[in-house]
């Protein structure tokens, strides 16, 4: 029987079930989705010429066949957690599977919740859904995977950083942090596929990220602006309206695609979790973490994006110290 239950099949919550396992510790990973994997596992490899970019879009496969091995870990998909209670010597979980209803008497859970992504249909006035040429970024990772010819021989595309980012009234008042990295590689990409293409990149600031983003980007032309709207001219053109950064007027740019690259926000299903395990949450609505996971409740840690926006080796990273936490109390405990 599994001492620990991870609530979550990414690359967290399989990071923490294969260091659980190094323990010797068995363990059930619960995902809601049809797969293991998570958000890291749709992405794509960002290797140019054959040079890797450390995205850790591959570390999710990784992960993934090495939990279908391991004796250890057992893993339900398209199951839920339901509900949950205390007994003297660990938690009682209610799991929710297409075959039914199962329980488990755990020592411990660790929530690897995962993360879920600002809605492009929250700001209309950037044509999302409705103008053709304008997709997120993982959209166009699709398209360069499946059939980059559809993006044209030189395509002039627009990234919108930041977008949804420190966006106050739609509750996304903090800075996704990841963006800065992950753009540069996702236009590297583009830029290795299309070598004709013009990538222009809009964003607010890079923070501490600036001495590594100039580098990977230096084909492309950097704006210090983030877009108010994006006009259709005539039948395929895209038109992009933002404030020039040194005139402070109203200027444009055309485009044959505008990617939006959207802020990382708590997964849709976060909340009822927190409320159905009693845990806290803190800005932006993630859960509320101290060193190694720690909660508000004995027995419970979380690990990767549901505690806030990370890369996808920060969450793998994340994952591995909240086993080892879990690990450290359970030896405690016996």
């Amino acid at each position: 029987m599994p001492e620990v239950l991870i609530i979550g099949g990414g690359v967290a919550g399989l990071e923490a079930a294969l260091t659980l396992a190094e323990h010797e510790i068995e363990s059930v990973i619960i995902e809601k989705e049809l797969r293991l994997g998570g958000k890291a596992s749709l992405y794509n490899c960002k290797a140019v010429d054959g040079v890797c970019q450390a995205c850790g879009a591959c570390l999710a496969g990784q992960r993934v066949r090495a939990v279908e091995e391991q004796e250890l870990v057992k893993a339900l998909v398209a199951a839920r957690v339901a509900g949950m209670r205390n007994l003297q010597d660990g938690l009682e979980v209610d799991v929710e599977t297409p075959n039914g209803r199962l329980t488990f008497q755990v020592r411990g859970i660790i929530v690897a919740a995962g993360i879920d992504t600002f809605s492009p249909a929250l700001r209309a006035e950037f044509g999302y859904s409705h103008l053709p040429g304008v997709v997120t970024a993982l959209e166009i990772e699709g398209i360069i995977r499946e059939s980059p010819e559809i993006l044209g021989e030189s395509p002039r595309l627009a990234f919108i950083q930041c977008f949804g980012s420190r966006e106050v009234g739609a509750g996304v008042p903090y800075c996704s942090r990841v963006c800065c990295l992950y753009v540069p590689k996702l236009a590297g990409l583009v830029k290795g596929e299309l070598p004709g293409s013009r990538v222009d990149i809009y964003f607010m600031d890079r923070q501490r990220y600036e001495a590594l983003y100039r580098p990977k980007t230096s084909f492309c032309t950097h704006i210090r602006a983030m877009p108010s709207k994006v006009h259709l001219m005539g039948s395929k053109e895209l038109e992009v309206i933002y404030d020039d950064p040194e005139t402070r007027k109203p200027t444009a740019r055309r485009y044959d695609w505008v990617v939006l690259c959207p802020a990382l926000v708590p997964g849709k299903d976060l909340p009822s979790l927190a409320s159905l395990l009693e845990l806290g949450t803190g800005r932006g609505g993630f859960l509320q973490v101290g060193a190694g996971g720690t909660t508000n409740r004995d027995r419970v840690l979380a690990a990767g994006a549901c505690t806030g926006p990370m890369s996808i080796i920060e969450s793998i990273a994340s994952g591995r110290a909240a086993a080892g936490k879990m690990a450290s109390e359970l030896r405690r405990q016996r």
